[in-house]
């Protein structure tokens, strides 16, 4: 009866290690045995013998030794873990790893055979290959966000500016470069990146145009702020039919529609965001 008790108290764990719900079934006919009278056991006993003796050495003492094993026990506690708060970074992975860890976890016998020293392989080697991926785009949006610092920097009315005024602008881009490092998910880097680019970049750009712009009592600073519009480039609306280019004609035809589009937009009083 004490083994009973000490089964029921693991199986009480089964949200944790989802396996251990195989013990139910052992349970179940452990606690019929010890109900039976004492009589029953001199008659019956044998006939479960070996059904006892299977249940103990492929289940109970398997689960027991799991239990008693920290190291094993945090091995599957960090996998499912990993899955969990991963699973975003999976579509950006080309690995087999994904499905050979979800295999190991959700395998009612994950316990046995030495299985979760190979989860705990394949959960480094998935981690390695997130943590390069991530480095990379880190460096990738980097580069990009420095492209966009130089463009600023260029601007003639940007060197107008106070030092002061400079400075603030340029923290901007180097303040974001430096919170890339603490994201975890790709997605993230990549709508963080775009909504710098849409909004911060453009607020930028407007707000140095501002700061230079004749104060007038007829405008409020707010007017003055949005006086110039800006339309990023990749949202030129080109009146061109095909999908790719495939010969010089092409290119002279697309690069034709571009200048018209660009020039319209200019006439319109707008810039172009590059």
């Amino acid at each position: 009866k004490e083994l009973l008790v000490e089964l029921k108290e693991i199986v009480s764990q089964k949200a944790q290690f989802p396996f251990l719900v195989s013990l139910e079934s052992v349970i179940s006919m452990v606690e019929d045995i010890a109900n039976k009278p004492y009589t029953w056991y001199l008659t019956n006993l044998t006939n479960y013998e070996e059904e006892l003796y299977q249940n103990k050495k492929n289940t109970i003492s398997p689960i027991l030794s799991f239990m008693n094993n920290e190291s094993l026990q945090n091995i599957y506690k960090k996998a499912t873990s990993f899955i969990s708060n991963q699973s975003a970074n999976f579509t950006y992975i080309d690995s087999n790893e994904v499905k050979e860890i979800n295999d190991i976890l959700t395998d009612k016998e994950c316990y046995k055979n030495n299985k979760l020293n190979t989860l705990k392989t394949l959960v480094d080697a998935l981690d390695l290959k997130i943590k390069e991926v991530l480095k990379k785009e880190i460096e990738t949006v980097s580069i990009s966000i420095n492209k966009l610092k130089n463009r600023v920097e260029a601007m003639d009315n940007f060197n107008k500016l106070s030092n002061e005024q400079q400075t603030k602008f340029l923290n901007k881009f180097d303040n974001f470069i430096d919170s890339l490092e603490s994201q975890t998910l790709i997605a993230v880097i990549h709508d963080n990146f775009r909504q710098f680019e849409d909004s911060e970049y453009q607020n930028m750009l407007m707000e140095i145009e501002s700061l230079l712009t004749p104060i007038s009592q007829d405008i409020s600073n707010d007017e003055r702020v949005t006086k110039v519009e800006y339309i990023k480039a990749r949202d030129l609306q080109l009146n061109f039919n095909k999908p790719w280019l495939e010969n010089e004609t092409d290119v002279d035809s697309y690069m034709q529609k571009t200048k018209e589009a660009l020039l319209k937009e200019i006439k319109n009083g707008k810039r172009i965001q590059l």
